[in-house]
Parts: structure tokens; sequence; C-alpha cells
């Protein structure tokens, strides 16, 4: 589920064919509130985050202490409460989406600010994925611009899509490992640290089916992980296979291209 957003370009580099550097200079604007999160099937999966935009290269910075509520077809059902980890991040407890239903999202801010998004229908089916992974070799390009051929893990999925009216979907790849501190003789021993975060956050894995006849898709790649310290332990990696409105779609294949 969108909310209200307002758009904004990132200062990025682009490396190309001899890996010369090319800087894309954009306007930042900074105050501008940004609003966005979801409403799942998935007791675990409906959050959403509150920040206002920075002037400088950085995440948007946290606004705290809104209330956000959740409507179902013109009906408030809930309540987003904020997470105790993260500020600005707010999760919806006791309640998950359900599909056909008209959702809608009210946040008052602490400044008395009222939003509203915009209704979106839940799509009916999302279907049902698989997923595999394979070990690879492929080109990495370090931090100073120096080409190296490095292990990668391949995430792909085999995915079953529900009736064709349910038109647009979209793949996510998150990924748990764990950090063990290394303590030094004589002091006290630290509990690991579970890490969560998306295996591949450049890339946005997107279908549209209208030119689509078939119901099955098979061996789609999902994400490519370099092999790194983070699997000297426990690694994990969970696939997200999901049903978009139109209004959704359009707006992570506008992310994607950015």
């Amino acid at each position: 589920m969108k909310t209200i957003r307002r758009s904004w370009l990132f200062v990025a580099v682009l490396l190309y064919g001899c890996l010369e550097p090319v800087n894309v200079v954009t306007e930042r604007v900074g105050g501008e509130l940004v609003i966005s999160g979801q409403i799942s099937t998935l007791d675990d999966q409906s959050t959403l985050t509150i920040g206002t935009t920075a002037e400088i290269e950085r995440l948007p910075f946290p606004v705290s202490g809104a209330a956000v509520s959740i409507y179902e077809d013109g009906d408030s059902v809930g309540a987003y409460i904020e997470s105790d980890e993260r500020a600005g991040k707010y999760i919806l407890k006791g309640r998950t989406g359900r599909p056909g239903r008209v959702y809608q999202i009210r946040a008052i801010l602490p400044d008395h600010k009222t939003y509203w998004s915009h209704p979106e229908k839940m799509p009916e089916e999302a279907g049902t994925v698989a997923t595999y992974y394979e070990h690879a070799r492929g080109e990495y390009v370090d931090g100073e611009g120096l080409l190296s051929t490095k292990n990668f893990i391949k995430v792909y999925a085999n995915s079953s899509l529900p009736a064709p009216e349910i038109r647009y979907f979209r793949w996510v790849v998150e990924e748990v490992y764990i950090i063990v501190a290394s303590n030094p003789p004589g002091t006290s021993t630290s509990p690991p640290c579970f890490i969560t975060q998306l295996a591949e956050p450049q890339s946005i894995v997107l279908l549209d089916r209208v030119y689509l006849s078939a119901t099955e898709i098979p061996d789609k790649l999902l994400a490519s992980r370099l092999v790194d310290a983070s699997f000297l332990y426990q690694h994990y990696f969970v696939t997200y296979q999901s049903a978009l409105t139109a209004e959704a779609y359009d707006y992570w294949r506008k992310v994607g291209i950015l």
C-alpha cells in the first residue's frame, strides 16, 4: 500500500565499461515528509515508516510519536505501534490484511497534521513460490573500482501465478544471519547478534503479466549475494511473492528506474 509521499532523487555514481565513474547531479530537497508502508496477509510484514528527507546524502530523519491507524472498507480496525528498536518504524499488531478488502492509512504526526493514504484494494491472490539456491563464480567490483572474481549465492524461484486478472507481482528476498562477537579473555561473553536485511537491495524484481499467458515461471533469478564473512555461521534466505495494485507496481517500477 502506497501512502503519502513526495519524490526525491539520490546522488548516484554510475560504473560502466572501463569503470569510469559518472556523477549524476540532482537536486536534493530537505524536510519533505515521506510515509511508506504496506498491509500484508502475513503478520510480520505489515510495517510503515515515517521520516523527513535530508539535504545531504543520508536516510530520512525518523519521525517518532505519530498515531497511525488502518481502515478496512472505511472502518477503523487497528493501529500501528512504533517499534522499540527503530525510531520512525511502525508495526501493525494483531491484524493481517484480507484479500479483496480496501485499506487506507491515517497518520497523525506530533505537530497534529493529519495525512491519509489513497484507498488500495488488496489483490485476491498472490500465487505460490518455491525457492532454491546455487553457488556461482562471478565478477565483483569493490569500493575502489577494482574488478575480481568472487563466490556468490544465487537465489532462484519457481513461481505459480493466480488468475490472469491479477496482473502485477513483486519478489523480495530477505536474509537473516548471525554475528558472533569476539570476546577477549577475561571479559563477559556477548550474545550473538541477528541481522535482517534485503539480500540484494539494489534489485527490484517485478512482473507485469499483460503479455504473459503462462501461469508457471521457472528458475527466475531473484538475488545474487556475495559470499562474505556473514556466511561463517547460519545464513537464511526468505522469499516473498506479492501481488500488487497497478499504483504500487508503477511506484516500484519508477524506483527501479532510478
